[in-house]
Formats: C-alpha cells, sequence, structure tokens
C-alpha cells in the first residue's frame, strides 16, 4: 500500500497487514513573521505548532517565507536551515499587490510598511496553485500561516 499525502497520519501501524510507503509531497509553505532577534527555536516551535493544528505532516514542508527585512534576522535562517529547506523573501512592493485580502495589524505596517506578513508571503512563495490552509497562529510572538501548493 502506498499513501501519498501531507497530511499527518494517526494510524495503529500494529492494525495494517500489509506493508506500507509513505510518500511525502514537498508542497507545503510556511509564513513567517517574528520580531528581531527571535530565536530559531521558537521559530521552529511555531511552525511545529501550526502544522500540528492543520492535520499537516512536517515532512512535506518545502519552505519558509518572510517579508526582505528580515533578511538577515539569524533565527530565521537558523530555522530554515535546521529544517534543511530554503527561504524565500519577499519585498514590501509584492507584499502590497495582496493588500486587503487579509487582516492588518497597524503594529506590523508601522514596523515593515505593510500590514500583513505570514498570509501574503505564504500564498506568494507557491505562486497561482497556492491557497491557505492555515490562517495566520501567534505562538510567542511568532505569526505562521501555511499554505498549500497543488500538484500539477
Amino acid at each position: 500500500m502506498v499513501l501519498v499525502t501531507n497530511k499527518k497520519m494517526e494510524m495503529d501501524i500494529e492494525r495494517i497487514t500489509r506493508p506500507f510507503l509513505f510518500l511525502r509531497p514537498r508542497n507545503l509553505i510556511a509564513g513567517i513573521g517574528c520580531r528581531r532577534g527571535t530565536a530559531a527555536g521558537t521559530i521552529l516551535a511555531a511552525v511545529g505548532l501550526a502544522l500540528a493544528r492543520a492535520g499537516l505532516a512536517a515532512a512535506s514542508l518545502k519552505m519558509l517565507a518572510s517579508i526582505d527585512v528580515k533578511s538577515a534576522e539569524k533565527g530565521l535562517i537558523q530555522a530554515a536551515q535546521r529544517l534543511g529547506i530554503p527561504l524565500k523573501l519577499f519585498s514590501a512592493r509584492e507584499i502590497q499587490g495582496l493588500e486587503g485580502q487579509f487582516a492588518v495589524s497597524e503594529f506590523v505596517k508601522k514596523t515593515v510598511g505593510v500590514g500583513a506578513v505570514c498570509e501574503p508571503v505564504a500564498m506568494l512563495a507557491g505562486g497561482n496553485r497556492t491557497r491557505l490552509v492555515l490562517p495566520k497562529i501567534v505562538h510567542q510572538g511568532v505569526t505562521v500561516a501555511v499554505a498549500e501548493e497543488s500538484c500539477p
């Protein structure tokens, strides 16, 4: 039996009578917003919580995404490295193209020039074939949204 899914499978392995294989498509994108100096462990915990809430497997995570003002943010860079996935960054101008589609934070707008980060960058990173599967959650000052790319 072959299961191809990005869903976290809660199966009683002892009850499966045939050999099985999980194939995990790498089609999930975690959009991240964080404060300056946020530790990689805190970001990883927030991503793990987001994936758990959505019932999704960490093995299907394709990339992290954020705003380009975070390009030197050590915690964000280290989180992507620990996960073994790329970090893709978007400019405020690119994010502004999705303005009006997501809830706005005045604090974020004053800080980075756009009213939302995690949801729009998750969508931008996947392009036209992407849908938001987990809207923004907040964990220890880190915002995370998860988008899924559809398979071609």
